[in-house]
Formats: C-alpha cells, structure tokens, sequence
C-alpha cells in the first residue's frame, strides 16, 4: 500500500482500477452512441459489480477485524491471584480494583502503582521505566512502593502489593 492509509484500500488494487477506467470508458461511448437511456447499460453494471465487490470486501475485513480485536482481548485476560474482602481468588487482570491485594510470583508483571505490603526478598526489574538493567529491592520500610509494568525478580516466593 506504500504507506497510504484510505477508508477503502481496494481502490489501490490495480483490476478495481482496470473495471472502473472501463466502466468510465463504456459509459461514455454508449451514452455517446445510443444516448442516455440506453447507452448506461454496460457501464453502469460494471460500476455496480465494482461496488458490490468493493461493499463485500470491506464487511468482510471489518468482521475479520472485529474477531481479531476479540481473540486479542482473550489472549490478554490473564488470570492473577488477589486477596480481596479477607478471600484469596483469582481475577482477570482486567478486574484488578482499587484495594486488591494481589500476590505476586516470579516474573509476573506489576499492574498498577501499589505499595509493598509483605513479603521478602521482593526485587524488581524497572528496566522498561529506566531502561536500565539493575534489579530494585522493595521492601516495606525504606522502599515500598511498586511501579506499574515492573516485573518481579528474584528467587524467592512472596510479595504481596495493594493496588491504589
């Protein structure tokens, strides 16, 4: 497409372009021979047909699109342990509250800004924020707070953070 974006990408395509010069060209010699209400016969059956295809395809990658919005929303409804109302439950990250307790483990990803609330040995890769590599500790006294798309590290289990 060479970089042009259009509301209909089939009018780059060079037969769509082919029908519609000819159905131009048609239009014009049969009107011009056989007069107006004769002569829009052919030409105009081409301009339809051009239509319906071009009307059909973009239903057609429309749905296509929507189903691929769908699958994508799917595919990022991760499940993550909470403790929310005194209950430990998994919920959709999509459903994360504020005051969540969510439990983190090895290499989840930080969801939101939060604050440390239990645990040990909780490091964090804040390399997509700083961009540098070096792991941060958290911990609840002089460093408690979480940043959202961090990723825990570290070898040890625990860590809990309360969404704000």
């Amino acid at each position: 497409m060479n970089g042009r974006t259009h509301s209909f990408p089939l009018l780059e395509d060079l037969t769509i372009l082919i029908l519609l010069a000819c159905a131009t060209l048609s239009l014009g010699f049969e009107i011009k021979e056989n007069g107006p209400k004769e002569g829009w016969y052919d030409g105009g059956s081409i301009f339809v047909a051009v239509f319906l295809v071009i009307s059909i395809s973009a239903i057609s990658n429309f749905r296509q699109s929507r189903q691929f919005d769908e699958l994508l929303k799917v595919s990022d409804n991760i499940l993550i342990e909470v403790v929310r109302n005194g209950r430990r439950q998994k919920i959709s990250i999509f459903d994360i509250v504020v005051g969540d307790i969510v439990c983190l483990k090895i290499g989840d990803e930080v969801l939101a800004y939060g604050l440390f609330l239990d645990g040990h040995s909780l490091q964090v890769d804040e390399s997509s924020m700083k961009g540098e590599s070096d792991h941060v500790e958290i911990d609840q006294d002089r460093n408690p707070f979480l940043f959202s798309g961090t990723k825990k590290r570290g070898k040890t289990e625990g860590g809990k953070k309360k969404a704000w």
